[in-house]
């Protein structure tokens, strides 16, 4: 899957996603809000998959 990206360092938010189920590691999170981190988004470009995970776009 295609997601888009701009800075590719988890700082613009383009790759925002929201995590629904799996585990990941996340490297950055400086292009969330406190809010969007409570619903469990997360950023594609710098975040590490550690199980399958289900995201909604």
């Amino acid at each position: 899957m295609n997601i888009p990206h701009s800075c590719r360092g988890g700082k613009c938010g383009r790759c925002k996603v929201q995590l629904l189920a799996g585990e990941v590691t996340t490297l950055n999170q400086e292009g969330l809000t406190d809010t969007e981190i409570e619903q469990g988004y997360v950023l594609a470009c710098s975040t590490i998959p550690l199980s399958d995970i289900s995201i909604n776009r």
